[in-house]
């Protein structure tokens, strides 16, 4: 948000907005999301984001009443719904990290930036774009463990039954199990199973349990499960 610009569109001082703003977000009408810089002074003077909480008031000031005109281009519900629920999973998460949004001064952007500790980028998100063929992402699973995917769209096939839909053609490999300490840790965990003399084998297959195969993959499993996601 440019508060000078707003506060003179608006026809009002820039302290009157401030204050204004101030009582919108104390009433949960809208929360900011504050810029990311390297130079954590710069922080506080860049232009935040601001995100509507209530989807229903953002959509009427957008003009967007009627669904199906809306749903093909969800624009910033999109991002809102986003940012909001990763800002709840971070809540909880044993991991700390801090959101923040980033624009270059060429208009280039991030929708939403994850720090952690020591100022360490934790994960990125930028929706625009994501699910068009030959788009490549990152999804980073579990801060802290860090779990890094390269996600690429080689291309979209027409599905069979004519409904929008996620499906798995082919697969190998048991996913790993929660809390393994990531890459490293899942690695020496491989490395303890593969040794029934291992002085950790008898407590790793407890945690495990006597029915986790590491090479072991059910792709009819796996589409059940992504039969509960919208797509």
């Amino acid at each position: 948000m440019n508060m000078p610009e707003v506060a003179r569109a608006a026809g009002i001082a820039h302290s009157t907005l401030r204050r204004y703003l101030a009582l919108l977000e104390a009433t949960f009408i809208f929360q900011p999301l504050t810029a990311w810089s390297n130079n954590i002074g710069k922080r506080c003077v860049r232009s935040p984001n601001i995100h509507l909480l209530d989807s229903g008031l953002a959509a009427h000031l957008r003009g967007d009443v009627d669904a199906p005109v809306l749903a093909p281009n969800p624009g910033p519900l999109l991002e809102t719904f986003v940012v909001q629920e990763v800002r709840k999973l971070l809540g909880w998460s044993r991991h700390g990290a801090t959101p923040y949004h980033f624009r270059t001064a060429a208009g280039q952007e991030v929708d939403l930036v994850l720090e952690a500790r020591g100022q360490r980028i934790a994960g990125i998100v930028r929706l625009n774009g994501v699910a068009k063929p030959k788009a490549k992402c990152v999804y980073l699973y579990d801060v802290g463990d860090d779990w890094a995917h390269e996600v690429r769209v080689e291309r979209e096939l027409e599905s069979e039954s004519g409904k929008r839909e996620a499906i798995c053609v082919a697969g190998e490999n048991a996913c790993p199990p929660e809390d393994c300490g990531g890459v490293p840790g899942y690695l020496d965990m491989l490395d303890v199973l593969a040794d029934a003399q291992h002085e950790e084998y008898g407590e790793m297959r407890e945690w495990l349990g006597d029915d986790f195969d590491s090479r072991h993959f059910d792709v009819d499993q796996t589409n059940k499960s992504l039969r509960r996601l919208k797509v």
